[in-house]
Order: C-alpha cells, then sequence, then structure tokens
C-alpha cells in the first residue's frame, strides 16, 4: 500500500511540474508579445513623423499613439494609406505573432512529451498481454 502511495505522489508532483513549466511559457509567450508591441510604438516615435511634418517623439498622449498607429498603417487614410485601423492590425500582428510562435512550440514540446508517453504504454501493454498469452497456453482448457 505504501508504494501506492509513494507513486501517486511521484505522479502528482510530475502534473504539478508540468503545470508550471506551461504557465511560465504561456506568460513568457504573453511577456513577448507585450515587449515586441511596446519596442515597435517607441521605435516608431524615435524615427517616425507624423503627417503633418512633425517628428513623432515631439507629440504625447493621444496625438502620440493616434500618429503611431497612422504610421505603421502607412500614412493617414486623407494621404492615401492605410490609417490608423491598418495600424492597428499591423501593431496587433507584431505583438501576437511571438506570442503565437512560443505558444505553439511549448504546445509541441508538450504534445511529444504525451506521445511519448503513450507509446511507453503502449510497449508496456503489449509486453503484459504477452506474458498473459504465455500464462494462458500453461492453463488448460477446461470446456
Amino acid at each position: 500500500m505504501e508504494g501506492v502511495y509513494h507513486q501517486q505522489i511521484q505522479e502528482d508532483k510530475t502534473a504539478a511540474l508540468e503545470a508550471k513549466h506551461f504557465a511560465t511559457a504561456g506568460f513568457t509567450a504573453i511577456g513577448t508579445a507585450y515587449a515586441a508591441g511596446q519596442g515597435i510604438v517607441a521605435l516608431v516615435g524615435l524615427f517616425g513623423t507624423a503627417n503633418i511634418g512633425t517628428a513623432s517623439s515631439g507629440l504625447r498622449g493621444a496625438a502620440d499613439w493616434n500618429a503611431t498607429l497612422a504610421w505603421l498603417g502607412r500614412g493617414s487614410l486623407a494621404a492615401g494609406g492605410g490609417g490608423m485601423a491598418l495600424g492597428t492590425l499591423v501593431l496587433d500582428g507584431i505583438a501576437v505573432r511571438p506570442a503565437l510562435i512560443i505558444g505553439g512550440f511549448v504546445l509541441r514540446r508538450q504534445g511529444e512529451k504525451a506521445l511519448t508517453e503513450a507509446r511507453r504504454y503502449e510497449a508496456n501493454e503489449a509486453k503484459a498481454n504477452t506474458e498473459i498469452a504465455k500464462l494462458d497456453a500453461l492453463v488448460p482448457a477446461t470446456v
């Protein structure tokens, strides 16, 4: 009975560690997405210019944010660009893509672990079935 209890503790410990790694990877993906988005906004602020010819670094608040989005959208709608709407899509794509990539790597790793465990279980089951067949062959049929 004590062996079963110890085995259950080990399984619970393994599950808790896997959950911790999964959560850590998720937070890493979110942090990477946030950093990518903020990095792009900062770079546009340093090097971009608003459609009025003013450097983005000289703008503040909503004007700065709107100019940044318009710059990412390749200019204002009036100037023939995609405007703030396209800029929002571009910024979202820049921020979301790293999160999806990291999340995909994490899920792939978890899937590979599950597949390895399933194959190990299958091999043990096949071995047990072989042993059972050997034992069945030793027992005479009573019918």
